[in-house]
């Protein structure tokens, strides 16, 4: 036997026909190895195969013994090359890591030998060699799962013609597609093969040849025309929009490469941030041609193309592996996992209750709801709907029977009325009577419009409740009934506002209907109610603002006491006890009466024991100009009260104030009201707009006194008729903001947003920074004292998770964000933008990847250039407000600068006309289509088709795939609640499980009628 080499160095004395374990123990002896240490740092040869430590490639694997080396032919104890000698005597073998025994470099593929004995020796004929440089002939031919199309012994492209070298289709018996490419397809245009998914890298030539482009996304440079074989239905993703990009690409894919007409869908730019290229299309068996063209005639250079299938409807997936809009799930009785549509919409009954999907079962919310569970009908969660309970008294049970119900899992039976019972539960709501019916009759004139039942439950009495519709546009009229919705109405107003007194606790009914048949559309409800001292506030209606606590009473967690500033008790122990006279309290519903007067840093000049103004008069109550101790100015004259700024956003109401000043920028006439705003430390920027009031406001920063010229001054900055300005740097000092109208006769409620931001370094310690008036700037927090680097916005790992800070951590939505925790990437918390899964298909995952993702925190994979929140199309009419968005988006038709929303649309199906409107609408629109990456060429673009300044706006031949519907102002004074309509016509024979056929948003084409499969005549 051959003793490993490190022996026979070792000492003259060993023999060369020593036993192995001799052999060893003397190694042991000679090499000094330490027994107290591992096996693969004791520096001996303890398998004995020459090899030691992390030689030995059971140590460099891992491993914690040598012994554990991987089966190699080598070390198997077989003869793996026929030739009489196994393992380390046969000189083929290197060492016991070497996997072949071969004597010479012929592999096994081009040996001319059958080595796997199955009658077919070498490349091409043996269907186990890929190529002739393989070393193994094994194969499961002709009946195993992996065996090749080319030897399996079946006519599998219906030719009949079978297997290489019979069927023209097979390179070799190795080939997994007897399928024939159609040789005109190409018409002679340069083409090449690409086989399967994948990732290749190319270059388009600048004096390359121009052949083709696209007919809808252009493409007139140079273009690499790639082909592609499909055995299987599949989605495919293909992107250039890749790091490896360097060109400006525009992708399509044909069946056909020179015919335009056979172009299934195109993409030039996958988002505004890149000039990659994205497309999704479904994809049958078959030959496809994929390019990759530049998009002007000056496009050259590289690239790196992704291609990606994922699998339909019905077909085995792992989880996050189904095309969009599907997911991966086991049907019940099912042994593995399937790509499915949602629970809620797949036509099965998941839960076994006999209550098949939305809107039958009450577990379901949405056709997209992934769970039908319940504890209907008679479990403490079980909805109104399906409780089996005449919960409205009405005679009529529960959905279907009972019209209120929209579906089983509504959660109110409680008024007769033919849509759907909305309910209370914010203190503003949104709606539009557009299609509705008309159920009730104005007690009060009028009321033969369309209506919208709300229902609101008062837990408790109520001192007064008002029922407002300001910023509705067309010809109301509103009423306040009881539970049922009686013939009789507690209330009546043609007007915008109800003022109801004292009610007691129990269920009343809010009615908006229309003055007129005609009289219909987008309406704003606002409900608020006042709630004695002594009552329960333990509500969440308490919570969510719609009832408060009287002037002087503060919910203190379970009934409405009297405020700190509203006893006999000095809390602070300053002696004051409670508004007006302690500076703590700025009004008598203020639950702390703590202050820092009268040095402090904090304390108002109307506490000070400082003559601020120097009219002799110091303090309140001796100085007139004090309305009260916690007043911040002594210096401006003003005939009404002068407001304190202590929070981001006050109201107040101009109707009765006097007209004392005029701004620089407006016109003169108008009642005025002065707030005061005293700033401890410099600020870098301030911020100040009336957003949310619905007159025309003017608005004004000047200098504690108010006198001099204006500091800043704004008319209509804001959104519609409101204004906004942002200004800085400013000094630490006091200064007022003033709230005025345009011109005589704007008046009336308002409301005040102030915010300010500081440099980093800057004490902190200002109650202004915890009510959110001052903050620090990006990428710092208070810690307290002063503003410092946020745990977001420096490079620390705080929570371990690898990702240092704002964009890269998903748990930090900015830089100012403080804490990096999260539940990525599997957690229920997680974002979209950071979970692992490529949510919207495109071939990129999250941050980083995915160029829609602005930061792992990003909620969703699509639109990234779009902050607002973004709903989902599930229904034909969508109703919302574009009131308070952002103006991301510029159209291709109209003006700019108006605020847009956007509206995700996931076509399961190509659709031959989508038509989108926004008919109904009272503000001036603009309506258009963009690809799901909002990158892309829009699919159209309308101002006014609809009439009365509303849009509407028909795409023809739109692909499967997802889409963003955008409903945009005419201008930055353009915005509002909207209604917006969406309906789609498939192609003929299209499959139509998805539930925006039940929905109603997608319908079959003309003559043809759903089957519950597909469309057909």
């Amino acid at each position: 036997m051959r003793l490993p080499s490190r022996l026979r160095s070792c000492s003259s004395t060993l023999f060369h026909a020593a036993l192995v374990a001799a052999a060893a123990a003397a190694s042991a002896s000679c090499a000094g190895g330490n027994p107290n240490l591992p096996e693969c740092e004791d520096g001996d040869d303890n398998d004995g195969d020459g090899l030691v430590d992390q030689g030995d490639p059971a140590c460099a694997r891992g491993s914690a013994v040598e012994s554990d080396d991987p089966i190699t032919d080598c070390n198997n104890g077989e003869d793996d090359d026929d030739d009489g000698l196994a393992d380390l005597e046969d000189p083929g073998c290197r060492d016991v890591a070497d996997d072949s025994e071969l004597d010479n470099p012929t592999p096994r593929c081009d040996d001319g030998i059958d080595n796997d004995g199955d009658g077919k020796t070498d490349y091409p004929d043996d269907p186990g060699c890929f190529s002739p440089l393989m070393d193994s002939e094994d194969d499961d031919c002709p009946d195993g799962p992996s065996c090749p199309q080319c030897a399996n012994g079946l006519d599998d492209d219906d030719d009949t013609k079978a297997d290489f070298p019979g069927d023209g289709g097979c390179s070799a018996a190795s080939d997994n597609s007897e399928r024939t490419p159609d040789q005109e397809a190409c018409q002679g245009l340069q083409h090449m093969p690409m086989t399967g998914p994948g990732v290749v890298n190319g270059n388009l030539m600048a004096n390359g040849q121009r052949q083709i482009q696209s007919n809808t996304c252009g493409g007139a440079g140079v273009e690499d025309i790639y082909e592609l074989e499909v055995d299987r239905p599949v989605v495919m993703v293909a992107t250039t929009a890749l790091t490896g990009t360097a060109v400006d690409t525009t992708l399509y894919v044909r069946t056909r490469c020179g015919d335009g007409t056979t172009e299934l869908t195109c993409n030039n730019n996958a988002s505004d941030a890149t000039t990659g290229s994205t497309i999704t299309v479904a994809l049958d068996p078959g030959y496809y041609y994929l390019v990759v063209d530049g998009t002007n005639v000056n496009s050259a250079g590289a690239y790196t193309l992704s291609v990606e299938y994922f699998p339909g409807e019905g077909s085995p997936c792992d989880a996050g592996e189904c095309a969009p809009g599907l997911v991966c799930r086991t049907l019940p009785g099912a042994g593995a996992e399937t790509c499915e549509l949602p629970v809620c919409g797949d036509g099965r009954d998941d839960d076994g209750d006999l209550a098949t999907d939305y809107p039958a079962d009450p577990g379901c919310d949405t056709p997209d709801d992934t769970d039908e569970a319940d504890d209907c009908p008679s479990g403490p969660n079980c909805p109104a709907c399906a409780n089996d309970v005449d919960d409205d008294g009405d005679s009529q049970t529960d959905w279907p029977d009972d019209t209120t119900c929209a579906a089983a899992s509504s959660v109110s039976e409680a008024c007769d009325d033919a849509d759907p019972v909305l309910t209370v539960t914010q203190p503003v709501h949104t709606g539009n009577t557009t299609g509705a019916t008309n159920d009730f009759a104005s007690t009060c004139g009028g009321g033969t419009g369309p209506d919208h039942v709300w229902s609101l439950n008062l837990p408790v009495p109520v001192l007064s409740l008002d029922v407002d519709l300001a910023g509705t546009t067309y010809d109301s009229v509103h009423m306040l009934k009881d539970g049922s919705c009686g013939a009789t109405s507690l209330a009546c107003q043609d007007g915008l506002l109800i003022e109801h007194g004292a009610l007691p606790a129990g269920g009343y009914t809010i009615i908006i209907d229309g003055w007129s048949t005609t009289s219909a559309g987008a309406y704003t409800l606002a409900v608020s109610g006042v709630v004695a001292g002594g009552e329960a506030c333990t509500s969440p209606l308490f919570a969510t603002g719609v009832l408060s606590c009287q002037d002087g009473y503060a919910c203190d967690g379970s009934v409405c006491a009297p405020a700190a500033c509203n006893d006999d008790v000095d809390a602070d122990g300053d002696g004051l006890p409670g508004f007006p006279s302690d500076p703590g309290c700025t009004d008598p519903s203020d639950g702390d009466e703590a202050d820092d007067c009268p040095s402090g840093p904090g304390c108002p000049v109307c506490a000070n024991d400082v003559d601020d103004d120097g009219d002799g008069a110091t303090d309140y109550p001796a100085d007139p100009n004090c309305a009260s101790a916690s007043a911040t100015s002594e210096t401006c004259s003003d005939v009404d009260p002068i407001g304190l700024i202590t929070q981001p956003t006050h109201t107040g109401d101009t109707t009765g104030a006097a007209n004392d000043s005029a701004g620089s920028c407006a016109s003169s006439g108008s009642p005025d009201e002065v707030w005061t705003l005293t700033l401890p430390v410099p600020v870098q920027s301030l911020h100040a707009d009336t957003v949310g009031t619905t007159w025309d406001t003017v608005l004004y920063l000047k200098d504690a006194t108010c006198a001099g010229a204006d500091l800043a001054c704004n008319d209509q900055g804001g959104v519609a008729s409101s204004s906004a300005f942002t200004t800085g740097p400013l000094p630490a000092g006091g200064y007022a903001l003033v709230v005025d109208g345009w011109v005589t006769g704007n008046f009336g409620p308002y409301t005040l947003n102030v915010s300010a931001v500081v440099a980093p370094g800057t004490a902190c310690d200002s109650p202004l920074f915890a009510a959110g008036v001052l903050s620090c700037g990006d990428g710092s927090v208070c810690d307290g004292s002063v503003c410092v680097g946020a745990a977001c916005g420096d490079a620390i790992d705080a929570d371990g998770d690898g990702l240092a800070g704002y964009p890269a951590d998903p748990g930090c939505t900015s830089y100012a964000d403080n804490d990096e925790t999260d539940d990525c990437p599997s957690g229920p918390g997680c974002p979209l933008c950071a979970n692992d899964v490529d949510d919207d298909g495109d071939s990129a995952t999250d941050h980083g990847a995915d160029t829609d993702c602005v930061a792992a925190s990003f909620p969703r994979e699509w639109c990234g250039e779009e902050p607002d929140p973004m709903p989902t199309i599930a229904a034909g009419t969508i109703t919302g407000t574009t009131a308070g968005a952002a103006d991301n988006v510029d159209p291709t038709c109209g003006s700019t600068g108006g605020a847009e929303l956007g509206h995700y649309l996931a076509l399961p199906v190509a659709v031959s006309s989508l038509t989108v409107d926004t008919i109904g609408t009272s503000f001036d629109t603009l309506i258009y289509i963009d690809q799901a990456s909002c990158g892309g060429a829009f699919l159209g673009c309308d101002d006014d088709s609809g009439g009365s300044l509303t849009s509407r706006l028909t795409a023809t031949n739109v692909p499967a795939g997802g889409y963003v519907v955008f409903v945009d102002g005419y201008s930055s004074s353009s915005s509002g609640p909207y209604t917006l309509h969406v309906a789609g016509t498939a192609v003929a024979g299209a499959a139509c499980t998805s539930p925006l056929f039940a929905a109603g948003v997608l319908s079959c084409a003309s003559g043809e009628t759903c089957n519950g499969t597909v469309c057909a005549p």
